[in-house]
């Protein structure tokens, strides 16, 4: 016995073997659903909105200077991606385990750099 007729004549069969009278396994989507171990939640920030806080930073101790540039762990401040929004005035050498080609080139033009760490935290 195949599906034809399952939504005509065959309805009855639907709702006596259906869960709770809404057709399921019959009808309604069946997909993949990813498992939560393998999805990364992502924290980005700007790297504008980046150059707004980093003198607040500074002053909560999150940010250090070393050689007339700030040094930001990003992962240290709940952030996991750098994105390119926003302009940046300040150089500074930020930790990120992902960043865009703008927010890389962004901060390059101002006399910083991105480096990237391995570890992605959840």
């Amino acid at each position: 016995m195949g599906m034809v007729g399952f939504h005509k004549h065959k309805w009855s069969l639907v709702m006596k073997y259906g869960e709770s009278g809404t057709g399921w396994p019959f009808y309604g989507k069946h997909g993949f659903k990813q498992p939560e171990t393998i999805s990364i939640e992502w924290r980005p920030i700007n790297v504008g909105r980046l150059s707004e806080i980093i003198k607040e930073l500074k002053r909560e101790g999150k940010v250090k200077e070393e050689g007339g540039k700030y040094v930001i762990n990003l992962l240290e401040l709940g952030y996991n991606k750098l994105l390119g929004g926003g302009k940046v005035d300040l150089p500074m050498v930020v930790y990120t385990p992902v960043a865009s080609r703008l927010a890389v080139e962004k901060i390059e033009k101002a006399g910083g750099e991105v480096r990237i760490v391995s570890t992605v935290h959840r």
